[in-house]
């Protein structure tokens, strides 16, 4: 039972740590989405994550079609997309 004590002492830490980090100000990503384009691309790279594994697409662009909808379903449900810093878009 030694581990499920050190299991549960590592989750505690781990959530602690989590907690921190979306609440402290200096580490906090800055949300540069509004919260339609979160969903969009959400439904976005669902749908090209599905389309490229599933076998619509082969090759080549079946990879670019997981790659771009896992960008943007990453993208999306951070809320942060590092493409906007570089055109300085606000939310």
């Amino acid at each position: 039972m030694a581990c499920k004590s050190d299991c549960n002492f590592f989750v505690h830490y781990a959530s602690k740590r989590w907690i921190d980090i979306f609440h402290d100000k200096d580490t906090r990503v800055k949300i540069n989405e509004k919260s339609w384009d979160s969903v969009l691309r959400i439904f976005s790279g669902f749908f090209l994550l599905y389309v490229g594994l599933t076998g619509e697409l082969t090759g080549a662009s079946a990879i670019l079609a997981d790659l771009f909808g896992l960008f943007l379903l990453l993208t999306g449900v951070i809320g942060f997309c590092p493409v906007y810093t570089l055109f300085r878009r606000k939310k």
